[in-house]
């Protein structure tokens, strides 16, 4: 559990979610890389009624999904030459 930040730090409410992920990565190039991660959140409370705006609050169970690329300003440097 952890404690909200900023003007949240007298929330005292908190709930038990359990999270799992996955993570790729392919190499385009040496200075490039695309990434794609994936986590499912599972809630395990019921519905807040009503949701609450500002606490990060949602509903049943929530599928992320975050695509990205990374780009390398000194090239590779683990790269076998």
């Amino acid at each position: 559990m952890i404690k909200p930040l900023g003007d949240y730090g007298e929330n005292k409410t908190s709930y038990l979610n359990a999270m799992a992920g996955l993570e790729f990565h392919y190499a385009v190039s040496e200075k490039l890389s695309l990434y794609l991660d994936t986590a499912y959140i599972l809630g395990f409370r019921k519905d807040f009624d009503p949701v609450n705006d500002g606490f990060g609050a949602f509903n049943g169970n929530l599928l992320t999904i975050t695509l990205g690329a990374s780009i390398s300003l000194s090239g590779c440097q683990y790269c076998e030459e």
